[in-house]
């Protein structure tokens, strides 16, 4: 009888130990894969945004007649590299997209006067 309540104890024990050392094991990963601060990841979309922004003009540049619908279609194509070289999550790419589709005319009229 004896042994048996020290058998459940020593197995009540084990599993408070794993229980422990699970919580332990997903707070350290927590702190691991969090994300970056608020101020360093704004930087670091900033960061992008402009690289993306310099691609499509200098590509847009290169193209004769430029469209609307060519525009939208050449910022797709730069971010879908950007997409699949998993620079930038998907949701903050895809805002970053709208905003430089939301540029059309801004970017023709600088066309236009180069």
């Amino acid at each position: 009888m004896a042994e048996e309540k020290k058998t459940k104890m020593n197995s009540v024990k084990k599993i408070i130990t794993a229980g422990i050392l699970g919580i332990v094991a997903g707070a350290i990963a927590g702190v691991l894969l969090t994300p970056k601060a608020g101020k360093a990841l704004r930087k670091d979309l900033k960061k992008v945004y402009l690289k993306i922004s310099q691609e499509v003009v200098k590509d847009a540049k290169k193209m004769k007649n430029l469209t609307q619908e060519g525009y939208e279609e050449l910022v797709d194509k730069i971010s879908d590299v950007y997409r699949k070289a998993k620079k930038v999550k998907d949701e903050d790419l895809e805002e970053i997209v709208k905003d430089l589709k939301k540029r059309w005319s801004e970017i023709a009229k600088k066309l236009k006067k180069e």
